[in-house]
């Protein structure tokens, strides 16, 4: 139970300021995780999904800063309570 393999990335990005003219939120997509996946943005948690190979999406509207660089970080768990239901 102490054994849990865990991987992470992390990424930067230049949101524009024209993105701040738009009404429109900001979402981040995965493709798919397996297992869980907690999402950080720009040091805040954005989020936690737990699928097996599913997408998830999140509203990451709060988290960014427009026209200067935002760091986009992952933790996937190789288990969770999720793995277990397929």
């Amino acid at each position: 139970a102490d054994y849990n393999p865990t991987g992470c990335y992390r990424t930067e990005f230049e949101a524009p300021h024209e993105w701040g003219d738009s009404p429109h939120a900001v979402f981040l997509s995965i493709g798919a995780v397996t297992s869980g996946v907690y999402v950080y943005v720009n040091g805040h948690a954005a989020g936690y999904s737990q699928d097996s190979k599913l997408p998830a999406e999140f509203d990451i509207t709060p988290y960014i800063y427009l026209g200067r660089p935002n760091v986009v970080a992952f933790e996937v768990l190789c288990w969770c309570d999720g793995a277990f239901l397929e």
